[in-house]
């Protein structure tokens, strides 16, 4: 029987949200919530076979990650920290912390299309500069924000007081094909168009102005009320996805 499997640091509320959301509608059998320190500290056993990754992660409380039992993975964790070699040379750790990230991408990219918030070899998903969303939102058919670059310091004409762009009024969630905080069908189309455009299953939209601009995309939204209840169904379906469990055992 296919689980559900939350990779997320221990203080992302969101997160547990989501897996207590889970455990109503599945049971606490079918879901594992895995932190970022947990991993780190974990033992590894990973191979590439065939061209696909392939892992078994024991945990230091016992437990143990095997990709074939998971249908679903929320991803919330951008990166892993090697911790353990904090005593090291500055060097050490970075050249640790390069290998870990590595084989984290690797280890999700066992899973295939089953990840939401999958990674690649430049990190998560969408964590991109907020003109490569602003180019995208407006292929999608919404209007992007101004924004205000400088080269030196001080107050640019037209930007917020930090120099930056302006606060959200309001944002769009979008978590596969559930939509929350759309004003209007054609808005909904387009902040959908645009998740599927960047290859993110969750984005977090934010508009301002009276004729709503995008001012940014959130990939890791906080996820608070409906927002919660939208990732949960979203991956409560991928669960009966068939197209998905390519590798995942029933």
């Amino acid at each position: 029987m296919s689980c559900v499997l939350v990779l997320a640091p221990g203080n992302d509320r969101g997160a547990w949200s989501v897996a207590a959301g889970l455990v109503d509608r599945l049971g606490c059998d079918r879901v594992a919530v895995v932190t970022g320190d947990q991993l780190a500290a974990a033992t590894w056993l990973h191979s590439i076979e065939g061209g696909r990754a392939a892992s078994t992660v024991r945990l230091p409380s016992g437990g143990v990650i095997v990709p074939e039992r998971f249908g679903a993975v929320l991803n919330r964790l951008p990166a892993l920290s090697a911790f353990a070699f904090g005593p090291a040379s500055a060097a050490d750790r970075l050249y640790a912390d390069a290998e870990l990230q590595a084989l984290f991408v690797s280890f999700l990219a066992g899973f295939g299309n089953r990840v939401c918030n999958a990674m690649d070899g430049q990190g998560m998903m969408g964590q991109w500069h907020p003109l490569q969303w602003r180019a995208l939102a407006q292929r999608c058919g919404l209007v992007a924000a101004p924004l205000h670059l400088a080269t030196s310091p001080g107050p640019t004409v037209g930007a917020a007081a930090d120099g930056g762009q302006p606060d959200p009024d309001r944002t769009v969630l979008v978590a596969g094909r559930y939509v929350v905080g759309a004003r209007t069908s054609r808005e909904e189309a387009a902040c959908r168009h645009l998740a599927r455009m960047a290859r993110c299953d969750v984005i977090e939209v934010s508009f301002t102005g009276a004729s709503p601009a995008v001012t940014g995309v959130d990939v890791l939204p906080a996820l608070v009320g409906p927002q919660v209840d939208a990732v949960t169904a979203m991956l409560c379906d991928r669960l009966l996805d068939p197209a998905r469990q390519e590798v995942a055992v029933k």
